[in-house]
């Protein structure tokens, strides 16, 4: 009469739950093969006793697993990234960081200033009810 032996499910279970779900199903299909491998070589016992020291052993090396930096769901990872690389492309290149930064500020300045005269040129007479056909004369 042929036996049907099965390591403990508990232990299965138990990856299934702690283990990452990419190695779960790895982690099972090698522990059944040193399972039916012990089983062949050294008994059921000592097959199952040897399957839940090693599934717990995965389990303790559970906590040396690292994380995928790269699946991580934080959307504003690139975003820091990108930061981080201006950051030290800045600190880096001082001189052309001086000269684009002041460019900037240049370029900002003079944006606002056009903009505070425009608005001032056209905030004459405006509370009259056809100020759009009164023309200012300036000697």
């Amino acid at each position: 009469m042929k036996e049907n032996h099965t390591p403990p499910a508990w232990v299965d279970r138990l990856l299934e739950e702690l283990a990452p779900a990419d190695l779960a199903e790895e982690i099972k299909g090698d522990l059944r093969e040193l399972y039916f491998k012990a089983v062949n070589d050294t008994g059921v016992r000592v097959a199952k006793r040897r399957y839940v020291f090693n599934g717990l052993g995965f389990l303790v090396k559970r906590f040396f697993w690292k994380k995928d930096p790269y699946n991580n769901p934080n959307q504003f990872m690139m975003l820091s990234s990108y930061f981080t690389m201006a950051r030290r492309s800045l600190l880096f290149y001082k001189g052309n960081t001086i000269i684009n930064t002041l460019g900037l500020v240049t370029g900002i300045a003079s944006a606002l200033v056009i903009l505070t005269v425009i608005r001032y040129e056209l905030s004459f007479d405006t509370f009259h009810s056809n100020s759009d056909r009164i023309y200012r004369i300036i000697p």
